[in-house]
Formats: C-alpha cells, sequence, structure tokens
C-alpha cells in the first residue's frame, strides 16, 4: 500500500505508475476493471476496485472523461479505506 501512496502524492504521475498500482491491488488478492466504453459521449472510461467477500468493503467506483483522473480518484479512494 506504501508504493501507491507513494506515487499519489507525487506532482506528475505517469500513466504506467498508475498500471503499476493496478498490479499492486491485483497483488493484494482485489480485483482491478478499466472499460472504455465507445458508446459513451462523456465519462467514457470506468475504473473500478472491487473486493473479495471476505473483506467486506464496498466496491470502489469512478466514471470519468479523464482516464487518468479515474485511476487517481479510485486508487485514492483505495488507501483511504486500507486504515
Amino acid at each position: 500500500m506504501n508504493f501507491i501512496k507513494e506515487i499519489l502524492i507525487k506532482k506528475s504521475i505517469s500513466m504506467e505508475e498508475l498500471l503499476n498500482c493496478f498490479e499492486q491491488v491485483k497483488n493484494k488478492g482485489d480485483i482491478a476493471l478499466i472499460k472504455f466504453d465507445g458508446q459513451r459521449n462523456e465519462d467514457e472510461y470506468t475504473v473500478l476496485i472491487a473486493f473479495p467477500e471476505i473483506k467486506k468493503r464496498e466496491m470502489i467506483r469512478a466514471d470519468e472523461s479523464s482516464l487518468r483522473i479515474a485511476l487517481i480518484k479510485v486508487l485514492t479512494e483505495y488507501v483511504e479505506g486500507d486504515r
């Protein structure tokens, strides 16, 4: 989780760093999904993190017109909820 926190405090975060954060989500046993929705004219990116039932945590989701913003939003909520 510290890896994700260190990335999120950077002023300029690359897409590669954000995707590496999602590798960390996967490595913790959680589920990450990035959806590109060509049917929408706005908020065409959906990013979510879901959890196994054993963790009893609600899914985190963002629908945005910017993939970068959606990724950062869900990762921020992800680390805030892991206290």
